[in-house]
């Protein structure tokens, strides 16, 4: 977002090295992961609804398809519930 106010291309560069990073690391399937720091090891497989900006900042950093697969899952567990729970463990694919 800072690109798209500021217009520096720093920005972007930032941002696309961290999005190449979280895409490899943290992606699990459609699913987006939590891990220490340091270790780079999952600390937390679940779903939190602080997450739901994602999908759009997939759109506009032009990753569309990414951007699909994430929505649909995260829509997936709002029909289940009628709406996105604070936390939804994906192991189990049940509330927390």
């Amino acid at each position: 977002k800072a690109y798209v106010m500021f217009g520096d291309s720093k920005f972007l560069h930032m941002f696309s090295e961290t999005y190449t990073a979280v895409q490899r690391h943290l992606k699990s399937g459609p699913w987006y992961v939590e891990c220490d720091m340091h270790s780079a090891r999952p600390t937390h497989i679940q779903f939190n609804s602080l997450q739901a900006f994602w999908p759009g900042l997939q759109v506009m950093y032009g990753d569309i398809r990414a951007a699909e697969e994430t929505l649909d899952a995260f829509f997936g567990v709002w029909l289940k519930y009628d709406a996105l729970p604070e936390r939804y463990l994906l192991k189990s694919q049940v509330l927390h």
